[in-house]
């Protein structure tokens, strides 16, 4: 079985999309799949627009699959207005060139909200590593988001479970993100919450794949 890893900082992952920055441009090889993006922690108002030529010149080349991570994030990195300036561009590459955006979040999902409903961008927003509750998920969920587990799952996040068990199936993915947990476990451990076998799980994380990764994978 193909367990598909929608978010990875692993090298060397064969079954998913592995998270780079753009100072890892040279990480690249055939053969694996990559999303780029700049991440809020690391801003740096000198790099910006080389940053952003960077993410450009791969999603025309069709040498990414996604953009991100990107985001906002209230606790760690540069001031707000700054963040949101720079996801902004993210977001009109894209647009651009038709590739979902990976996005991490701390406390700024209103921000998000906003910009997605400002921006009136028609790309698919998944939240990777998502830790919200229920009342959280369907807020996000009216505006077209959608999800990514990991970790959370793995530490017996009730609140977390609760989540995946409320959000459209259509809308969700798994992931290891900087964790060395095995992305196999991930999956039978949201099997176990969901009450389904692992073939199915992997079955319909694979529906979302295709539907969400129109090319390219």
């Amino acid at each position: 079985m193909n367990f598909f890893n929608l978010h990875t900082h692993n090298l060397n992952c064969d079954h998913g999309i592995i998270s780079l920055f753009p100072e890892q441009l040279n990480e690249i090889t055939e053969g694996k799949k990559y999303s780029m993006g700049i991440h809020p922690w690391h801003v740096n108002e000198k790099q910006i627009d080389n940053e952003l030529e960077i993410i450009e010149s791969l999603a025309k080349q069709g040498k990414i699959l996604a953009i991100g991570e990107c985001g906002l994030d209230k606790i760690k990195g540069i001031e707000m207005e700054k963040q949101i300036s720079v996801l902004k561009h993210q977001i009109e590459i894209s647009d651009k060139y038709n590739l979902p955006l990976i996005l991490h979040c701390v406390k700024a999902f209103d921000e998000l909200i906003q910009l997605k409903k400002e921006s009136k961008s028609t790309q698919r927003f998944i939240i990777h590593g998502f830790k919200g509750g229920r009342t959280q998920t369907r807020q996000l969920e009216k505006q077209g988001f959608y999800f990514s587990f990991g970790k959370a799952l793995m530490d017996n996040n009730a609140k977390v479970s609760e989540s995946l068990k409320s959000i459209d199936k259509r809308h969700f993915f798994l992931e290891t993100d900087v964790s060395e947990i095995p992305i196999e476990k991930v999956y039978r451990k949201a099997a176990e919450i969901l009450g389904v076998s692992i073939e199915i799980l992997v079955n319909l994380i694979e529906r979302n794949r295709m539907a969400v990764f129109v090319t390219g994978y």
